[in-house]
């Protein structure tokens, strides 16, 4: 009895440790600063979000150990926000930051995972992390557009009305760049663990692989070899990108993948996308639809366009889509070229700002594969050597290309009911709604803030200094940490990427585009002449004639009664003025916003003639005038300047690709005339040292508050209206004639000076009685100009 006992005691110990040997030999460790790439489900922003508010996300790439899956992707993170600093009316912050602590996965089987990590990366993002791990926003007042508004700004020279033209035209054309930060679902984190991470066990793969044999594999592989492997650009065909990627399933299946994904169509390349494209970098601002440069494959221009990206131009991922007229299996075949876009530098060679990709495009194709992947709509795998293609490949713009030659397939179903796709609400850019109000306090108290910190001649200089420096010597990009990718995975492998003695390199296969013969009928309507594209934004500058009809002076009179009748005669003192022609010289900024409106704001300077006349008339019969007092009020003529800052709104019947346009204007006016003899008293010249905002607030002040004819102006709001036609010479040179008019009140040059111009105690024995100032009815100004306007 007691040998069974002790039997069966060895027997049971002994299982249990074949069961804790099995348990070791099970677990998983994930090492520390393993990269895993999240995606947000909700939104998180500085706007809504409270420190201790729960964030969530899914895992969007899978996490491997050798060939297994240790994280699956789809797997729930969850974490808090530990940190908060808004913007908001810019009292208190420039610039907005966030902090964020993921805690822990929740794996498919409801496992619950410790995580101990730290944000590295944001993907495709005007933000960065700092020091203190934390995501920071941009500064508003930091960004190119806001630079460029402040320099356009000096031009005013403490001239109030040239400082609104090129505050209101700037403005209108670039906007203040939002400071907040607004982390939509679908935005892309990386995660370095700080700490090593246990999983009991790993995961099967999701996908199988699509050639299921040996037959299939080089079925598939006789496939691939027969379709071209590399793009060029439009028009020089310049040798480009390579293709990576190969999809197979319906053209509606791909995009709606894509879409679910986070991907969007992209925009076609035009006067419109391309003005919009340079506000999006100038503002640091998103553009996610912006278009692609054109590149074809074997003469065929892409059938989709795709990219992905959050809130800025500079980073984003992009592929092109193109047909061909190969089937697997009785379904459709694409080949697609797939880039990641890291920043944007100057390229030396190509004289002109490119952007700059990552060298490893393999990155990109496990992120499209990836993507595919987490929606559910791929139903095969595979990643097929391409040994027969050349080495040391550059792309379109001279960079480097780094690749193992290997092209991915992905075979895709219907995908009408794709998973993970966060809530519509939840994926915008921005909020839809913001209050305008403290939308313009931000901006006022930001620039003011800015204005008092950095608009001096030191701060300036430094900034200038530092931005040659960074032209010359610019920083790299921050290259974006490597991911792993069911996909890289050896099941899925078919081929050998080193090339064999029958192997050799192809040439790339030949591009061609098909031309028809010239100067038939036939070709005019195969090829019809290419119209002009339409374009958004015009910026002119314009000259010619400026004068006066109706309205053309005013005058004031000093009326003279002796006190002895008698002994002396009573006098009428008149001044008065006169309007005369001259030239006129301005610019302007037109957005095209609607087919027949454009809303227009425009800048003029006039330099007229002014005379100011003196007559002494003696009541009594007599001589008119006393000589000796005639030469006292002796004057000359004079030049009158005016500038004018206007709004107005464009009415043109014919379509925006005519090239005769003709239009129709009206709309508000703000104007400051001044005697150009007159001691003008301007600002402070230490202004032009900093400050030069305040400068031209204090110019304004001084002009409003000293006498004309003293070196102050005259303020006058006025109606303007007008026509003219505009002839599109070329694709961005417009031509323009217009006649314009300002309907406004007479300039009151007497009423301020009136009782500085005489003085009774000059003449003893005489009382003073001032009549007026009379005014000549409304002033009609005239312009009759000509200018060209570049368009975009």
């Amino acid at each position: 009895m007691q040998l069974i006992f002790t039997l069966q005691k060895a027997v049971v110990l002994s299982a249990l440790a074949l069961g804790s040997a099995a348990t070791a030999a099970a677990q998983l460790v994930i090492p520390a600063q393993t990269p895993i790439e999240i995606r947000l489900t909700e939104r998180v922003s500085t706007r809504l979000s409270k420190k201790g508010s729960v964030v969530h996300a899914i895992i969007a790439a899978p996490v491997l150990a050798g060939d297994g899956i240790v994280l699956p992707m789809g797997s729930k993170v969850e974490g808090r926000v530990v940190h908060v600093n808004s913007v908001r009316l810019g009292f208190t912050h420039e610039t907005s930051s966030i902090g964020l602590d993921m805690e822990r996965i929740i794996l498919p089987d409801g496992t619950i995972v410790p995580l101990a990590a730290r944000v590295a990366q944001i993907e495709n993002s005007r933000e960065v992390i700092n020091k203190q791990g934390r995501i920071a926003g941009v500064r508003s007042t930091s960004t190119l557009s806001h630079k460029t508004s402040g320099a356009v700004g000096t031009l005013a020279f403490s001239n109030p009305i040239a400082l609104i033209f090129t505050t209101a035209s700037s403005a209108s054309l670039l906007r203040f760049s939002d400071p907040e930060i607004s982390l939509p679902a679908n935005t892309e984190l990386i995660l370095l663990t700080t700490q090593p991470i246990s999983i009991a066990h790993g995961t099967e793969s999701a996908a199988p692989a699509l050639a299921q044999d040996a037959e299939s594999e080089r079925a598939l592989t006789g496939l691939i070899r027969r379709q071209p492997y590399r793009t060029v650009t439009d028009p020089k065909h310049t040798p480009s990108d390579l293709t990576n990627l190969m999809f197979i399933g319906d053209q509606s299946a791909i995009l709606r993948a894509f879409q679910a994904a986070g991907w969007l169509q992209v925009d076609t390349l035009d006067a419109t996308s391309a003005y919009r494209t340079v506000r999006a970098v100038s503002e640091v601002q998103a553009y996610r639809t912006a278009p692609m440069s054109t590149l074809l494959l074997e003469g065929q221009k892409p059938t989709l366009g795709l990219a992905k990206t959050l809130d800025t131009f500079s980073k984003r991922h992009h592929l092109r889509v193109f047909a061909t007229q190969e089937e697997w299996q009785g379904q459709r075949v694409w080949l697609s070229s797939s880039t990641q876009d890291i920043g944007i530098g100057f390229s030396a060679s190509q004289k002109n700002f490119i952007h700059q990709i990552d060298h490893n495009i393999d990155h990109e194709r496990a992120k499209v594969v990836n993507d595919l992947m987490l929606t559910g709509c791929v139903t095969g795998l595979n990643l097929v050597a391409r040994s027969w293609l050349p080495k040391d490949i550059k792309n379109g713009t001279g960079e480097e290309i780094v690749t193992d030659n290997r092209m991915a397939v992905v075979r895709l179903n219907d995908c009408e009911a794709p998973i993970n796709v966060p809530a519509v609400d939840q994926t915008a850019a921005m909020p839809v709604h913001q209050n305008k109000l403290v939308q313009v306090t931000r901006q006022t108290t930001l620039t003011l803030r800015n204005t008092i910190l950095r608009d001096n001649l030191a701060v300036s200089a430094y900034g200038g200094v530092r931005m040659a420096l960074g032209l010359k010597h610019p920083k790299p990009p921050e290259q974006p940490l490597e991911v792993s990718s069911e996909i890289n995975a050896h099941r899925y492998a078919i081929g050998k990427a080193e090339a064999t003695a029958d192997d050799k390199p192809e040439l790339q296969k030949r591009d061609f585009v098909e031309t028809a013969k010239a100067g038939t009928t036939a070709d005019l309507a195969l090829n019809p002449p290419k119209r002009l594209p339409p374009y958004s934004v015009e910026i002119g500058v314009h000259g010619g004639f400026a004068g006066y009809a109706g309205g053309n002076g005013g005058a004031i009179g000093y009326l003279l009664l002796p006190e002895d009748a008698v002994a002396n005669p009573p006098y009428l003192l008149v001044l008065g003025n006169e309007h005369n022609n001259g030239f006129n010289l301005g610019g302007s900024v037109t957005l095209n916003s609607h087919q027949h409106l454009s809303h227009e704001f425009s800048f003029d300077y006039n330099r007229t003639g002014f005379m100011l006349g003196f007559a002494d008339l003696n009541l009594l019969p007599g001589p008119d005038t006393d000589p000796t007092t005639q030469s006292d009020f002796a004057f000359e003529e004079a030049t009158l300047s005016t500038t004018e800052v206007a709004y107005n709104l464009q009415y043109l019947p014919l379509r925006r690709e005519s090239r005769w346009r003709p239009y129709v204007s009206a709309g508000p006016s703000l104007r400051l005339m001044h005697l150009t003899e007159a001691p003008i008293t301007r600002a402070s010249p230490w202004f032009k040292l900093g400050l030069s905002t305040v400068g031209a607030i204090t110019a304004a002040y001084r002009f409003a508050s000293i006498p004309p004819l003293e070196g102050g102006g005259i303020f006058q709001v006025g109606l303007q209206y007008g026509g003219g036609v505009k002839y599109r010479a070329s694709r961005r040179i417009l031509l323009r004639a217009d006649y314009k008019e300002t309907l406004s009140a007479q300039p009151d040059f007497w009423s301020k000076s009136k009782d500085d111009i005489f003085d009774a105690a000059d003449l003893p024995g005489y009382g003073l009685t001032v009549i007026g100032p009379i005014m000549d009815g409304v002033m009609r100004q005239q312009r009759a100009t000509m200018g060209i306007s570049f368009v975009f």
